[in-house]
């Protein structure tokens, strides 16, 4: 019996064909199959968040983010669902994704994950500053916690 292709694959080797499904479905205005498409994607995305990523997987992260920032766009001032969850999971992973300075030039190629993803990270630090109860301390005039 033959299997497909993709079945040993690893999850970072499925995060674009998940993306390009979903790029399709919204094409074609098929939400049942986007939606399967999205979850899928966020599933191999968790999948990956338990490792040390290497080189290979910010590569397949890199090439996820870049084509889900071509492929999709804004939807009449609403985010966008998987350009949400791809910069959610960046925001997330930042500090274990950008050793090389990969995710930086990303920002400087593509201005809508730049103010997606500092939108995010702004967000989180304010959540943060308001839950962790941060204490304020001022060096040279500027607010550091």
């Amino acid at each position: 019996m033959l299997r497909p292709e993709w079945h040993d694959s690893g999850p970072e080797e499925l995060l674009l064909m998940h993306a390009r499904v979903y790029a399709l479905a919204n094409y074609w205005a098929i939400e049942e199959l986007s939606e399967l498409a999205l979850n899928r994607l966020l599933f191999n995305l968790q999948a990956l968040k338990a490792t040390e990523y290497n080189p290979v997987q910010v590569r397949y992260i890199v090439e996820l983010i870049s084509y889900v920032y071509e492929k999709t766009c804004m939807r009449h001032g609403e985010r966008e669902p998987m350009r949400q969850g791809v910069t959610r999971f960046t925001a997330l992973e930042l500090t274990k994704l950008d050793s090389e300075g990969e995710i930086a030039r990303l920002m400087g190629t593509y201005g809508d994950f730049a103010d997606d993803l500092l939108s995010d990270l702004t967000r989180r630090i304010k959540l943060a500053e308001v839950w962790g109860g941060t204490q304020h301390r001022y060096l040279a005039g500027i607010e550091v916690c």
